[in-house]
């Protein structure tokens, strides 16, 4: 019982786990780490915490207790008792800093994946995830499967009831044969028990999503809409199926240094990059979900975990580490971000996946390598550029973009609602309002840099 703990409040903690040896016992330490208030205990901060072999020592009666007994002597008063018994106890190693900073990003995810089933009622209600089998949406679901398996009497008793969610299904949309997820996302979803949803689709049914997306996002971004179309035919599988809560893994990247091209920044500048995209990012799902009536949530998303990555530097989150393409597959060396949330779950089936974007995962990537050119003739597409500039001031930059700059008119016909064009500070590409002038980005059609001021 923490609560009867706490309130001891003792000058010497022992751990003896029944049936453990004392390697398998050291291992389960980090459990009590979760529990409200284990760091603020006497024996925690003054280093006292130990370890025992209970298997061998305390669960076996007989004799040898009297051994017992000389081993917690020893335990308790080294410099009196010596350690005849040494071998049979240990003091959990201090940890380095990357170490200490991956515990902190398990504890801290697992705890906003507990406060996220608590808000929406999830460990009543079940849910789903949109499982591409990155390391994010994997790190998510391994903080779901430790709510379900650590006993309650670790957690906060008040939240013991609403810790765990109840996710019971995956989708994942495969929009081409190279779609990278194939090779995780279903082993994941077996390893959890999800009941799994493929949708295998060709480019021309993603581009159904097009007019939604649109219409949902308010932006005619390349960029934004070849992700976001594969996410949006996730989640319309998402409601059709019943469920009201999808899961994602938005703003891992983002916090954590999963962009390569922050990777070769020195460290002052990689944290002033990261902290920059952690105050402006802004993620596709939650608003395309609302448009659907559902909800997307995302751990990372938490105040309290965004609050713990301000904390982390470039070497807790970008390092060298051996990197796979495929479960199994032989490993590289490979520069990769997300460092401290690899180690966090190091045994996780993506923990060493290489790092792909949603359009190389799902397949969605032919968009931006020639689908649409084959749409549209050369000279076709310089008059079609040149008629929007001149009527439009739109400043369109190839097919893929016209297209969807096309397909913004047909839903927008008299531009966008309530939104300022060719004001002060407007996007040099399409007049329209900054959502943030400092991030020198157009959120609506993807300029960048998108003022005069910042370029």
């Amino acid at each position: 019982d923490m609560e009867h703990l706490k309130s001891m409040d003792p000058e010497v903690i022992v751990v003896m786990c029944c049936g453990y040896s004392l390697p398998r016992a050291l291992e389960d330490v980090t459990s009590l780490e979760l529990a409200e208030g284990w760091s603020d205990l006497r024996a925690v901060r003054s280093g006292r915490v130990l370890v025992a072999d209970g298997h061998l020592y305390f669960y076996n009666t007989g004799p040898g207790y009297a051994d017992s007994v000389e081993l917690l002597a020893e335990m308790l008063h080294p410099k009196v008792f010596g350690s005849a018994h040494a071998g049979a106890s240990a003091v959990p190693e201090k940890e380095s800093e990357l170490e200490l900073s991956s515990q902190k990003c398990r504890k801290s995810l697992i705890a906003a994946t507990q406060e996220i089933s608590r808000r929406h009622n999830l460990s009543s209600e079940e849910c789903c995830i949109v499982l591409s089998g990155g390391v994010d949406t994997c790190a998510v679901m391994e903080s779901v499967s430790f709510l379900h398996c650590q006993s309650t009497e670790f957690l906060n008793s008040q939240q013991a009831e609403s810790a765990a969610p109840k996710v019971v299904a995956a989708v994942t949309v495969f929009a081409s044969a190279e779609a990278t997820d194939r090779a995780y996302a279903p082993f994941i979803a077996q390893q959890f028990g999800l009941d799994h949803h493929c949708i295998d689709v060709t480019l021309e049914k993603v581009l159904e999503m097009l007019p939604f997306c649109v219409t949902a996002l308010e932006t005619f971004d390349p960029m934004e809409l070849r992700n976001s179309m594969v996410v949006a035919l996730a989640l319309h599988k998402v409601k059709d199926l019943g469920y009201k809560v999808a899961f994602t893994g938005d703003g891992s990247d983002e916090l954590l240094g999963g962009y390569s091209f922050t990777w070769g920044s020195p460290s002052t500048i990689w944290k002033e990059k990261r902290d920059q995209m952690a105050q402006f990012m802004n993620f596709a799902a939650p608003a395309m979900a609302r448009k659907l009536g559902i909800v997307c949530v995302s751990p990372f998303l938490e105040h309290d975990f965004i609050s713990f990555t301000m904390s982390t530097t470039k070497a807790d989150c970008v390092g060298d580490r051996e990197m796979e393409t495929s479960p199994g597959n032989s490993r590289l060396l490979h520069t990769t971000g997300k460092v401290c949330l690899r180690e966090a779950f190091p045994d996780s089936s993506a923990a060493w996946r290489r790092k792909d974007p949603i359009e190389v995962g799902s397949g969605s990537t032919e968009f931006g390598k020639g689908y649409f050119d084959a749409l549209i003739g050369a000279k076709e597409l310089e008059i079609a550029i040149a008629d929007v500039l001149r009527t439009d001031n739109v400043v369109i930059r190839d097919a893929e973009h016209l297209h969807y700059y096309r397909a913004f008119v047909d839903m927008f016909p008299s531009g966008l609602p309530g939104v300022e064009r060719w004001g002060l500070g407007g996007c040099i590409g399409c007049g329209y309002a900054l959502k943030s002038v400092e991030s020198n980005f157009c959120n609506i059609c993807g300029a960048y840099p998108a003022t005069t001021d910042k370029a």
